[in-house]
C-alpha cells in the first residue's frame, strides 16, 4: 500500500518524460525541424506561427526583377513595328531568350547604381543562339566581377530503393556561384537555407578546382554557409517585395522614368528570376501555396543579412525542455480530481505550450512544437494508465476484503461505486442497522461433543445463517466463536427504511433456516442449536480498524453495544428476535411485534424500549411461538441433565 501511493504521482512523470523523450529522440527530427523534416505538424504549425505574427515591411536594400508572364508575351503587348523600334525588346520574343540580353540587363543594372546582381536562373547549358552569344555574357560578367553571383542547383535524379542520387547543374561560366536549393518542410514548403550539415554530402559533385558548395543568398552576401540549416524568416506572402517586370528594363520610356528617380535600383542588390507560372519556378512557403522562386530568395538574403534567421532548438535543450513539461504536467494533472478536469488542464496546458513556441518563434528561437505537444497526450495517456492501476489495485482490495461478506450483486454494486466506498474506508459516521446472533448454550455444547463435530455443526450453523443476510444485502462484519455480527447500510446505502426492512427480513429468513436446521439434526441425533438475534438502529463510526499489517473494516459506536446488549436480552426475555424502539419506528407498518417494554442495557444509563419480532405484517405468528416452546423445551432438558 505504501509503495502504491509513493507511486500515485512520479508514475506519470516517469512514464511521460521519459516515453516524450525518446520519441523525440528516435524521431526523423533528432537534428532540427528543419534539417531533417520528418514531422508535418511542426510545418503546418510554422506555417500557422508565421500567418498569425503577419507581414512585416521587406529589406529595402533588395530589389527584384522578374520574367513574368508579360515578359514572356510582349508579341500581346506591342506591335511588330513597335518591338522592331525597340531592338532589346524584339530579343524577348521567343524563350529561352539570347544570353546577350542577360548581359545587357546586367549592364543597365550596373549603370542605375545596383549595389549587385544576383541571377536566380541556371545557366548550365551553352546558348541556343551560338558562342558568340555566351562570350557576350561571359564578359558582362567578367566586367561586373563580384557584385555579380550566378545559380547552380542540385537536381535529384532517383530516389529508388532508399538511395538518393542527385547531379550539379553549374553555370558554365568561369565564376562564382551558389546553390539555389532551399530546405522544404515536411508539408513541403520551402523553409530554411541550407547549411554545411546540409551541403556537406554533396561536395563531392563539385569539381576540384572550384570552391566549396554554397547557398545562393551566402554566395550573394560573400558569407560561408552556416553551419546548421537555418530558417528563413519570411517577411509575409508574394509581392510583399516590389518588383519590376524584366522587360521594362528595355523599354526606353520606363526605363527612362526609373533612372530619374534614381532609387529604384541604386545600392540595392537586385535579383533576377522567374516569376511567370509557366516557367515552374514556384514553391509553397509558410505564408501562402505559391511563391516565386525569385521572391523567396530575396527572403532568404533578407534573412542572412539581418541575422534574424529562424534557429532551432539545441536538441540538449529541447529534451531538458520536455523532461521539465512532463514532470510539471504530471505533478499538477494529478491534483484534478475528474477526468473532465484532467482534459481541461491539458488542453490548457498544450495551449501555453502553442503560445510559448509562438513566443520563442517571434524571438527567433524554433522549439518543436510537436514534441512539446505529445507530452501532455502522453502525460494524460500515463495518467490513464495510472488511475486504471489504482483502481484494479483498489478493486482487488475492496473484493478481498468483501468477497465472503456480500452478497455477489452488493459486491458488483460496491465495486462499480468504488470511489465512494474507498472514501469511507478511512472511516467515517453515518446510520446503520446492526445485527448480533449468538447461540445458546454453546460453552456447554462444546464440552460435550467431540471437537471435530462441533466445528462440522459449527460450519451447518454458519453457512445456514450467512444465506439470509447476504440474500438481503447485509454486510458480515466478523464470526466470533459462535457469534454473528452483521451490519445492514454499509458500505452502500439504499436508505434508512430499507435497510432496517432488508435487516428484519434477515432476522425472520435466519429464524426459518435455523428452524429447518433442527429439523435435519435431530434426524441425524446431532445437538438441537438455538440462537438470539438483537437489532438496532442507530449511528455507527465504519472504517478501516487495526494495525496496518492487520486492518479490518468493521463498525463502532454506542449502536453497536445496544445491539449486542439486545441479543443478550434475548436469552432473560425467551425471545429470539428483539429489537429497539428505533428499528421498530422504521418497520412498524411490515411486521407484527409484542412490546417488551423498557429493559435496561449494561453500560448506559437510560433503559431501552423493546420489542419482540413475531413474524410479518398479517402473519400468525406461529413459528415464533413454536421455537420459544421448542427453546423452553431444550433448555428444561438441559437442566435435568
Amino acid at each position: 500500500m505504501a509503495i502504491a501511493h509513493r507511486l500515485g504521482w512520479p508514475l506519470p512523470v516517469a512514464l511521460g518524460g521519459a516515453i516524450a523523450l525518446a520519441g523525440l529522440l528516435l524521431s526523423p527530427l533528432a537534428v532540427s525541424p528543419l534539417t531533417q523534416p520528418g514531422r508535418w505538424l511542426d510545418a503546418v504549425l510554422l506555417s500557422a506561427a508565421f500567418r498569425l505574427r503577419g507581414p512585416q515591411a521587406p529589406d529595402p536594400a533588395i530589389a527584384i526583377v522578374v520574367i513574368d508572364e508579360d515578359s514572356l508575351r510582349l508579341g500581346e503587348l506591342f506591335t511588330a513595328a513597335e518591338l522592331a523600334a525597340r531592338p532589346p525588346l524584339a530579343d524577348l520574343q521567343d524563350w529561352p531568350w539570347p544570353r546577350r540580353i542577360y548581359a545587357l540587363a546586367l549592364q543597365r543594372l550596373q549603370a542605375a547604381g545596383a549595389r549587385r546582381v544576383i541571377f536566380d536562373i541556371v545557366f548550365a547549358t551553352p546558348s541556343r543562339f551560338g558562342p558568340e552569344d555566351d562570350r557576350r555574357f561571359a564578359d558582362a560578367i567578367a566586367q561586373a566581377g563580384s557584385s555579380v553571383t550566378l545559380a547552380g542547383e542540385l537536381e535529384q535524379i532517383d530516389r529508388s530503393a532508399g538511395l538518393s542520387q542527385a547531379s550539379l547543374a553549374q553555370p558554365i561560366y568561369e565564376h562564382p556561384f551558389g546553390l539555389a536549393n532551399l530546405v522544404a518542410g515536411a508539408d513541403g514548403s520551402l523553409q530554411a537555407i541550407p547549411g554545411q550539415d546540409w551541403l556537406q554530402p554533396w561536395q563531392i559533385l563539385q569539381a576540384r578546382d572550384r570552391p566549396p558548395l554554397s547557398n545562393l543568398a551566402s554566395a550573394a552576401l560573400g558569407q560561408a554557409p552556416s553551419p546548421l540549416s537555418l530558417g528563413i524568416n519570411y517577411s509575409g506572402p508574394e509581392g510583399t517585395y516590389p518588383r519590376w517586370p524584366f522587360w521594362a528594363l528595355f523599354n526606353p520610356e520606363l526605363w527612362q522614368g526609373a533612372l530619374q528617380q534614381g532609387a529604384v535600383f541604386r545600392d540595392r542588390d537586385v535579383l533576377i528570376g522567374a516569376s511567370a507560372s509557366s516557367l515552374g519556378d514556384r514553391h509553397a512557403t509558410p505564408f501562402a501555396a505559391s511563391m516565386a522562386g525569385v521572391e523567396i530568395q530575396a527572403n532568404a538574403i533578407a534573412t542572412l543579412r539581418s541575422q534574424r534567421g529562424l534557429r532551432s532548438l539545441p536538441l540538449s535543450w529541447l529534451a531538458l525542455l520536455v523532461i521539465l513539461v512532463a514532470a510539471v504536467q504530471s505533478s499538477l494533472i494529478s491534483r484534478f480530481p475528474s477526468p473532465l478536469a484532467k482534459g481541461i488542464w491539458l488542453l490548457g496546458s498544450s495551449a501555453a505550450v502553442l503560445l510559448a513556441c509562438f513566443v520563442a518563434f517571434l524571438q527567433t528561437w524554433l522549439v518543436s512544437p510537436t514534441a512539446l505537444l505529445l507530452v501532455p497526450l502522453l502525460v494524460g495517456v500515463s495518467d490513464s494508465a495510472n488511475s486504471a492501476w489504482q483502481i484494479q489495485r483498489e478493486r482487488r482490495s475492496l473484493r478481498r476484503a468483501l468477497a465472503l461478506r456480500v452478497s455477489p450483486a452488493l459486491l458488483s454494486t460496491i465495486l462499480a461505486q468504488r470511489d465512494a466506498v474507498a472514501n469511507q474506508l478511512g472511516g467515517h459516521s453515518c446510520e446503520a442497522v446492526i445485527l448480533f446472533s449468538d447461540l445458546r448454550g454453546f460453552t456447554q455444547l462444546s464440552s460435550q461433543i467431540d471437537s471435530t463435530v462441533l466445528v462440522a455443526l459449527l460450519n451447518r450453523y454458519f453457512e445456514a445463517m450467512a444465506q439470509p443476510i447476504l440474500a438481503a444485502q447485509g454486510l458480515i462484519d466478523k464470526f466470533v466463536g459462535d457469534a454473528i455480527m452483521a451490519e445492514f447500510g454499509l458500505p452502500l446505502s439504499r436508505g434508512t427504511t430499507i435497510e432496517a426492512q432488508a435487516a428484519i427480513q434477515a432476522a425472520l429468513a435466519m429464524r426459518r433456516s435455523l428452524a429447518h436446521l433442527r429439523t435435519e439434526l435431530a434426524a441425524e441425533g446431532l445437538p438441537l442449536l438455538f440462537h438470539g438475534i438483537g437489532l438496532n438502529l442507530g449511528t455507527v463510526v465504519a472504517g478501516n480498524l487495526g494495525a496496518p499489517e492487520r486492518l479490518e473494516y468493521t463498525v463502532i459506536g454506542d449502536a453497536v453495544n445496544v445491539a449486542a446488549r439486545l441479543e443478550g436480552l434475548t436469552k432473560t426475555l425467551g425471545h429470539d428476535i428483539v429489537i429497539s424502539q428505533a428499528l421498530y419506528e422504521q418497520v412498524k407498518e411490515c411486521i407484527e411485534v409484542l412490546p417488551l417494554g423498557l429493559q435496561p442495557v449494561a453500560g448506559r444509563s437510560q433503559p431501552v424500549f423493546t420489542y419482540a419480532v413475531l413474524d410479518e405484517r398479517g402473519g400468525d405468528g406461529q413459528l415464533a411461538r413454536q421455537v420459544q416452546q421448542d427453546y423452553q423445551a431444550w433448555q428444561q432438558g438441559i437442566n435435568r441433565t
